[in-house]
C-alpha cells in the first residue's frame, strides 16, 4: 500500500507539472496526462500481484468504491485536472460543404 501511495503521489505531481506548464496546447497537456495515467497504471499492475489486487477490489467495493484509478480531476464538474473547461464532444460533426 505504501508503494502504491508513493506511486499515486508522483503522477500527481507530473500532472502538476503539466499543469504548470504554459507552453503546452490544451491538446497536448491531455496527451502528457493520458500517458502518466497509462505508465502509472502499469507501475500500480507491476507493483501488486493479482490476489492482492482482487483484495483491493473487493475492500473498495464493500466501502462502496468503484474500484477505479485515484485520478479525477475537477471534482467532476466538467473541468480537467488542471482547473479548465472540458471541451464537449461532438457526436455527429457535419462534414463541411
Amino acid at each position: 500500500m505504501q508503494q502504491r501511495k508513493s506511486i499515486e503521489q508522483s503522477a500527481r505531481a507530473q500532472i502538476q507539472s503539466v499543469c504548470g506548464n504554459n507552453s503546452l496546447t490544451p491538446q497536448q497537456r491531455r496527451e502528457q496526462m493520458r500517458a502518466i495515467r497509462e505508465r502509472t497504471r502499469q507501475q500500480m499492475d507491476a507493483a501488486i500481484s493479482p490476489q492482492q489486487r482482487e483484495a483491493i477490489k473487493a475492500c473498495q467495493q464493500a466501502r462502496g468504491h468503484g474500484g477505479g484509478g485515484g485520478f479525477h480531476g475537477g471534482g467532476g464538474r466538467g473541468e480537467g485536472p488542471c482547473g479548465e473547461l472540458n471541451e464537449p464532444k461532438e457526436q455527429n460533426p457535419e462534414p463541411e460543404p
